[in-house]
């Protein structure tokens, strides 16, 4: 296997922003560009360096967890220039070098997932009728119909027994239909997921084609037809934020069939309470050819440092919100060693019980889902 260049979240931003750029630098940007490129095919040439230039932004700034994925899925499918093109449609090996340059699949999983949101449209579902007594008829169930069809009999007033009803199944009022028919709202509305842009969500449920519409007009415009919608995750650090398993499945698997892939992954978080608990766990990861991502637990004092003198940093950033590495091994003395912003760092093995870790299991799919059925 070649030599690896893992992938930093800082190395395509900085690359981008360097002012003098050396010729072998220009090359690797350029094949970076082209994989944004192959992502946005119908960009124009300043949309692109737009895009390109937020994107990089965006995976500098929060990108840490994305980056240990994207160095997990790098090595596990593209660990060859011939299995890396069959993978992610490019090969990985670096224009400048004969490495391997994780930092690829890093701007494709960000190309994937920019300006992406998981949007939920609430809507109820209607329902007309010529009378009130249809509507009951219609609607009731059960002992409910049973009871009204008593209050039919005992000559109540139907009406206003049918509305009461009615109301109380949950059936609401909703004026009058066109053609001045009653019209009912169901208990609950219906649910329909989509993984899109905001843009793409405006154009395919509304027809409107708003390349630069806003959460809050997507809302009010979902609002003006009586329908209601959830955004999660508007932007590429909220959709790996927190370094939650759940997130992380998600996303992950996203990706993954975006790719077509026939594999799929599982996360398992798990944290310790002693040196001799993190050992086995690493070892059964390494035994299994499990992914892992190493992050420091909330509100800890973990430092790490590379092997000059000095060198410590701080793993939590300023909001103490922790900060995610990809595990490589653990040492001679103990220490764990990880790749973090492209390079490789100490923990001392004393920080161990302040570190929990995050197991991507990579498994492969019995049938490959088609993808994004919903948008």
């Amino acid at each position: 296997m070649k030599d690896i260049i893992y992938a930093g979240q800082s190395i395509p931003f900085d690359l981008l922003h360097k002012k003098i750029k050396f010729p072998k630098e220009k090359k690797q940007l350029v094949s970076y560009m082209e994989i944004v490129k192959k992502n946005f095919p119908n960009a124009s040439e300043n949309e692109l360096i737009r895009i390109t230039y937020n994107l990089f932004l965006e995976i500098k700034r929060t990108g840490c967890a994305m980056t240990a994925v994207a160095n997990i899925l790098a090595k596990k499918l593209g660990n060859t220039p011939e299995k890396a093109i069959e993978s992610f449609g490019f090969d990985l090996t670096s224009e400048t070098t004969e490495q391997l340059d994780y930092n690829k699949v890093l701007i494709d999983l960000g190309c994937k997932l920019y300006k992406q949101a998981k949007v939920y449209i609430y809507d109820y579902e209607y329902f007309a009728f010529d009378t009130m007594e249809d509507a009951a008829e219609a609607l009731l169930q059960g002992e409910d119909l049973e009871k009204y069809h008593k209050i039919v009999k005992s000559g109540y007033n139907i009406d206003l027994e049918a509305s009461r009803m009615l109301f109380n199944n949950g059936f609401m009022a909703a004026g009058l239909t066109e053609d001045k028919k009653l019209k009912f709202r169901s208990p609950t509305p219906t649910k329909k997921e989509m993984i899109s842009s905001l843009a793409d969500v405006a154009l395919k449920e509304l027809g409107i084609d708003k390349q630069d519409i806003t959460e809050k007009e997507l809302k009010e415009l979902f609002a003006a037809k009586g329908s209601t919608i959830s955004i999660e995750g508007i932007s590429i650090p909220e959709k790996f934020s927190g370094l939650l398993p759940k997130s992380k499945t998600f996303w992950t698997n996203y990706y993954l069939e975006s790719l077509n892939a026939d594999v799929e992954v599982e996360v398992e978080m798990k944290e310790f309470d002693n040196n001799e608990d993190f050992y086995q766990k690493m070892e059964e990861c390494v035994s299994n050819d499990y992914g892992v991502v190493i992050a420091s637990t909330p509100r800890s004092e973990v430092f790490m440092h590379t092997n000059k003198k000095l060198s410590y940093v701080y793993v939590n950033d300023g909001n103490r919100s922790g900060h995610a590495m990809t595990f490589k091994k653990v040492d001679e003395n103990g220490n764990v060693i990880v790749s973090s912003w492209g390079k490789d760092y100490i923990i001392d093995k004393e920080y161990i019980p302040q570190l929990e870790i995050s197991i991507f299991k990579v498994k492969q799919k019995e049938n490959i889902n088609e993808h994004n059925k919903n948008s």
